[in-house]
């Protein structure tokens, strides 16, 4: 083996060594795990690009100021937001558009949903019954 092909083999193993790695960076940031809560919001489904945030609460149900803002996903309703939630509990907002199923259209105007949940729980649906048991849940 001459020193050229030494040098590419060598190259080609550093290479390798830095491309691999025995930590998931996506999943952990400074030691702490993200969560991901996924779901789907309905009244029909919220079209694409609605907003979703994620409110922080603690164990009164009391927001503690943390807040995870992302879009609805698909015409489907469909979300995913990943985020370093510390608390059991998450009031999830939904403010948008719907797909309304009598007329056939998107709305004529935006619409809010909200539900409360536990962290645990990794799929979250919100829609009309997780809007109006809200307010007696907290």
């Amino acid at each position: 083996m001459n020193i050229k092909s030494g040098v590419c083999v060598l190259v080609m193993l550093v290479a390798t060594f830095l491309s691999c790695s025995d930590h998931d960076t996506d999943d952990k940031t400074d030691g702490e795990v993200k969560n991901e809560i996924t779901g789907t919001v309905q009244k029909g489904p919220f079209i694409k690009n609605s907003q979703i945030t994620i409110f922080a609460l603690n164990d009164d149900l009391s927001a503690t100021g943390e807040s995870y803002p992302e879009q609805i996903a698909d015409d489907s309703g469909n979300f995913s937001i990943k985020s370093l939630i510390k608390t059991n509990y998450v009031e999830l907002r939904v403010n948008g558009y719907y797909y309304n199923e009598n007329s056939s259209s998107v709305s004529e105007a935006p619409l809010s949903l909200q539900a409360v949940a536990s962290v645990d729980k990794k799929k979250v649906n919100v829609n009309l019954l997780t809007t109006l048991s809200f307010l007696r849940i907290k």
